[in-house]
């Protein structure tokens, strides 16, 4: 399964350029994460948590670290049409 990560950053209320300026990357990097062609690293995943007040929780975001299995209604957050996960070469 994929996240559908640009609906959980619109719904947090950010921009990409805001999130990027938050977690001190490039706005590149945050429509990559978006397109899914760029893996978030857990401790980008711990800054967008934090900066999003919990709203972009780094369970959802990296569960193969954090698990998701700590965060109610994961699979919410999930894209329905995508059964495949981000390479983790990235």
């Amino acid at each position: 399964m994929q996240i559908d990560f640009r609906k959980l950053r619109r719904d947090a209320g950010l921009t990409q350029q805001a999130l990027a300026h938050l977690v001190n990357v490039t706005k590149t990097t945050v429509c990559r994460w978006e397109k899914g062609s760029r893996r978030i690293t857990a401790e980008n995943a711990v800054k967008i948590d934090e900066v999003s007040h919990g709203k972009i929780p780094k369970e959802y975001l990296r569960p193969d670290i954090f698990g998701a299995n700590t965060a109610p209604a994961a699979e919410a957050f999930f894209c329905p049409d995508s059964n495949t996960l981000n390479d983790p070469k990235d």
